[in-house]
């Protein structure tokens, strides 16, 4: 058999997903390095204001992701069937298109950012905080989109590698502009956003600089704006958005019930516990976007039995990195606690540590969840996984929530993400045998 790249399956994958996960995990500590140095340089309500936040930033991450994800497995098919033309002006004009929405988007902010920072969550103490942060991110809106974009892509390009440089070059940029603004300058969470943003705008010319260059293969062409191909590529892509903006969904449903059960304390320990949960989410949705670009090409040359053994490596792969990070968590939880939580009380820290192996349980169980999603997604078969991920992270989070709190009292609402993978398990797999019925019957 002949691969995308030329090398065995196995290796093959793992050149794909390993860079993936490292992107991801780079990517997502973005608003993470913005927390440690705002805690550490500012206080602990301005902490939970960042976290607070979260859900907007993973919004524009999530429609990046949306149009890279949908344009990349056209571009990887396209590829497959041997047309790398209709690959590049596909590209090109899907690029287009997320920029004008993404200037549209940030209008739009701008216009009702008090009522997006209530329905953030934000409390009397917070939402100061969340205006400076938000208002100062979003008129740098088009470059986080943008970017995350080109990373998708760059991979899809047969670069995935080169992806991970880029966006590690990113958070180094991040991490020494949060020192310099906040510690140096004094500007507190306004330079957390600034420099962010400034990191943003520093990857997305070093991505250009490929595209625009010799070693390429997917370049800009002219094209024919298509709207009805625009909006397909957009609902391919949704099941990686909505898995992508789900850790902030989920902040956004936990937010509230924490807020009303445990009070303003409650949030600035949840806080800690978000971003590592977050960080263990995107790990796997690293596996599963690494993967896509294969699934897509291998669906693009109809060869069912080499997505049937990528898929078996994605499920052991994502089972192994969450039983094993999950075990490491546990025990290191005071530590990880105390770095977010480095100038609060000796009791707070020891109460997130405890409460943190018990909210992460659900880790163990979120690997199967998130790659049969993003399986669906790589096949250009959205429904099950739009249905899987958004259920996910919205009524299923909503309800349990409610159940686990009736049950077990104000402290019961550290279950609730459990409770909701059991259910969303459950029904993913019920697609996906049904999917694969389906297949077996075609074929």
């Amino acid at each position: 058999m002949t691969t995308l790249t030329g090398k065995p399956l196995a290796k093959e994958y793992f050149s794909y997903i390993i860079p993936s996960i490292a992107a991801q995990l780079i990517f997502t500590t973005y608003s993470m390095v913005d927390s440690i140095f705002v805690a550490r340089g500012v206080s602990a309500t301005a902490l939970a204001a960042v976290n607070i936040s979260s859900p907007f930033l993973a919004a524009l991450f999530a429609i990046s992701i949306t149009s890279a994800v949908g344009t990349s497995t056209v571009v990887a098919r396209l590829k497959g069937e041997g047309n790398d033309e209709g690959a590049a002006s596909f590209f090109s004009m899907n690029l287009v298109a997320l920029s004008i929405f993404s200037i549209i988007f940030t209008v739009a902010v701008f216009v009702f950012m008090n009522p997006l920072c209530d329905l953030l969550g934000a409390t009397e103490h917070t939402k100061p905080y969340i205006v400076q942060y938000i208002g100062t991110i979003t008129p740098f809106a088009i470059f986080f989109i943008v970017s995350y974009n080109f990373e998708i892509l760059l991979a899809t390009d047969g670069f995935p590698a080169k992806a991970t440089k880029i966006v590690t070059l990113g958070v180094v940029a991040n991490c020494i502009l949060d020192y310099l603004f906040i510690f140096v300058f004094k500007w507190g969470v306004i330079g957390a956003a600034v420099a962010t943003s400034i990191s943003q705008v520093l990857v997305v010319g070093i991505y250009l600089i490929h595209f625009l260059g010799p070693k390429g293969t997917i370049k800009f062409r002219k094209f024919k704006m298509d709207l009805k191909a625009v909006v397909g590529s957009l609902y391919r892509g949704l099941p990686s958005g909505v898995m992508e903006i789900s850790p902030g969904l989920i902040t956004f449903i936990l937010v509230h019930f924490i807020g009303r059960n445990l009070g303003e304390e409650g949030l600035v320990s949840f806080s800690s516990m978000a971003y590592v949960a977050g960080v263990l989410i995107i790990a796997i949705v690293g596996i599963g976007q690494g993967t896509q670009p294969l699934i897509s090409f291998y669906n693009g040359r109809r060869d069912q039995k080499t997505i049937n053994r990528l898929f078996r490596y994605e499920i052991i792969s994502a089972a192994i990195i969450e039983a094993v990070v999950y075990g490491l968590i546990c025990l290191m939880a005071k530590p990880i606690a105390g770095i977010f939580l480095s100038t609060s009380a000796p009791e707070l820290i020891g109460y997130t540590a405890s409460t943190m192996k018990l909210y992460l349980t659900f880790c163990i169980l979120d690997a199967f969840v998130i790659i049969i999603a993003t399986y669906f997604t790589a096949l250009e078969k959205p429904m099950p996984g739009v249905i899987v991920a958004g259920l996910r992270c919205t009524v299923i989070l909503y309800i349990s929530a409610i159940i686990v709190t009736k049950l077990f009292g104000p402290e019961g609402v550290w279950l609730a993400m459990t409770l909701t993978e059991i259910i969303s398990l459950t029904l993913a797999v019920s697609m996906y045998i049904a999917s694969r019925r389906r297949t077996k019957e075609v074929d």
